[in-house]
């Protein structure tokens, strides 16, 4: 996970000073760097129809999923088909990759599927409230990124990758300063 954050952070930094020496180009790097901005209806349409998937299969699977993340021969052995559970939360991170490389893009989309999990486990006490918090920090960064990008006119998936980053560092430092 570090990894990913890491190197997310390197490409949304490099895309942020991109955009603070050249000016930004949606046309050209809307699909590498993403662009909220030229998303039209469709698009709006298609992100709303696989969150409900995405929320739907959650609720119908949530104990399997829970066991799968945490304890897969136990999975196995109480009977769970570990294969198909598999096969599903695949599917459904390549739907949720695929609606979200338009809008963070493609080099930044690992960081927003990645980085408010990885600040959630620090902060939650179970694993309900580690998806929910992940959903809460990734709506909390999705929207203050865009209003720090538009306000700045900065790449949007940069913005929000950066913020996410920060939030981490915060949550670190935080735990740490708890901890001692």
């Amino acid at each position: 996970m570090s990894i990913a954050i890491i190197m997310s952070g390197g490409v949304a930094l490099a895309s942020l000073f991109f955009t603070l020496g050249m000016g930004y180009n949606t046309d050209v790097m809307s699909y590498l760097f993403g662009s909220i901005y030229t998303l039209d209806a469709t698009d709006i349409y298609m992100v709303a129809g696989v969150t409900v998937v995405v929320i739907l299969v959650v609720v119908m699977f949530f104990k399997e999923f829970f066991l799968l993340s945490f304890e897969e021969d136990a999975a196995s052995v109480s009977g769970l088909p570990v294969k198909l559970m598999n096969m599903i939360i695949t599917v459904m991170t390549a739907l949720v990759v695929s609606t979200a490389i338009k809008i963070v893009g493609a080099l930044l989309v690992s960081a927003l599927l990645t980085i408010p999990v990885a600040i959630s486990l620090l902060l939650a006490r179970s694993f309900r409230s580690s998806i929910v918090l992940s959903v809460i920090i990734s709506e909390i960064a999705v929207i203050g990124g865009l209003m720090l990008a538009g306000v700045f006119n900065l790449a949007p998936g940069a913005t929000i990758v950066l913020l996410l980053i920060g939030l981490l560092i915060i949550t670190l430092v935080g735990k740490k300063g708890f901890t001692t």
